[in-house]
């Protein structure tokens, strides 16, 4: 078992980040493809904006754990 499993305050690992990313991506461009598909324009910028707020919070997840793993390290 890794720390970040011991220790549910740990911060991720980088390879945890990169997939949580990448299920969002795909998650999200699913989510697009389905709406620009049958709802038009307004469902296509809705689901942008989501898109957007999804990726910022996991960029914000990204950072947050960057700034725990320096001051662990300092």
């Amino acid at each position: 078992m890794s720390s970040s499993e011991n220790d549910p305050g740990a911060p991720a690992a980088p390879q945890d980040e990169s997939a949580d990313l990448v299920a969002a991506c795909a998650e999200l461009q699913g989510e697009l493809e389905a709406l620009m598909g049958q709802s038009g324009p307004d469902a296509a910028a809705r689901s942008l904006d989501t898109a957007v707020a999804s990726l910022k919070e996991v960029e914000q997840r990204n950072v947050s754990s960057v700034q725990l793993v320096a001051l662990a390290e300092g």
